[in-house]
């Protein structure tokens, strides 16, 4: 029945149909957020959390939330700036990393779980944003913590 109809019209009958789906875009390093693009520059200038925290208004979570958009945005590759309160940073930044390296499952419990809880979940996420920053500039796995030391 179709197939006469074709023929009697002209048509194909052997014919692909376009996707109806829209096509989904690749995901974008910047933020949609205006807040969040509107802390780039205290983070640039080298204010702690809690600098950009009080002179935002924000809560600290919140902007660990910013610090992220901004270390992704930027492709920030060196975490010492926002790893507070810790003596020797460049150890710091090498034991979690070496944690990392040895679960690609590309989650943060196993990591956290493997460094025995001592480490915040924020400074994981600031150490491996900028390790992953490092890998896709084509650097090598090197932490920066090593090259600084080296």
């Amino acid at each position: 029945m179709i197939r006469d109809y074709c023929q009697k019209q002209g048509l194909s009958t052997n014919v692909a149909v376009a996707s109806t789906r829209p096509v989904a875009q690749p995901k974008s390093n910047l933020p949609t957020n205006a807040n969040s693009i509107a802390t780039f520059g205290l983070f640039r200038s080298g204010k702690s959390i809690d600098e950009v925290a009080a002179q935002t208004g924000k809560a600290r979570a919140t902007v660990m939330g910013y610090l992220t958009d901004y270390i992704k945005a930027d492709r920030v590759v060196d975490p010492r700036p926002w790893l507070e309160n810790v003596d020797d940073r460049d150890a710091y930044i090498a034991q979690i990393e070496s944690a990392a390296q040895k679960d690609d499952s590309g989650r943060l419990k196993p990591i956290f779980e493997a460094l025995q809880g001592q480490v915040p979940y924020d400074t994981l996420r600031i150490v491996l944003e900028c390790q992953r920053n490092r890998l896709q500039q084509g650097e090598p796995r090197q932490s920066v913590a090593q090259a600084h030391l080296s």
